[in-house]
């Protein structure tokens, strides 16, 4: 996952991104919207699901997420991905998603530093989501 390694080496460089920020910043989050706070009306999710997601995801495929948030984007690419990476640098988020998809063995979380993707090998990924 060379790109994200240049990508997180960019923003750092612009003093963009610190890994105390990412991994504290996220914790202390009010989470009790499971994310849907961000979300516009339910039109704008559907034309996102329609017009980009079903586009550039493709049915079958291994999806990784970065910062999956609270999960709510989830059920969609479950449907649609064979295999399903989450990636996130603070425990919380993850913990919603295993809560809220309990059970789904398609489903891997990853809690990571930020600056690597540990147990994601190079070429295993079809679609990545951030």
């Amino acid at each position: 996952m060379r790109a994200l390694g240049v990508y997180l080496h960019a923003l750092r460089r612009r003093g963009l991104w610190s890994e105390a920020f990412a991994c504290c910043g996220w914790s202390a989050c009010d989470w009790r919207g499971l994310g849907e706070e961000w979300t516009a009306p339910p039109e704008w999710k559907l034309g996102l699901i329609e017009y980009v997601l079903a586009r550039w995801v493709p049915t079958g495929g291994v999806v990784l997420e970065i910062g999956p948030g609270a999960g709510r984007w989830l059920e969609v690419l479950a449907a649609r991905a064979s295999r399903l990476v989450l990636v996130d640098v603070s425990e919380r988020p993850l913990e919603l998603c295993q809560e809220r998809f309990n059970g789904d063995t398609r489903i891997e979380y990853v809690l990571c530093s930020g600056s690597d993707l540990p147990g994601v090998e190079d070429g295993s990924i079809t679609s990545t989501l951030r």
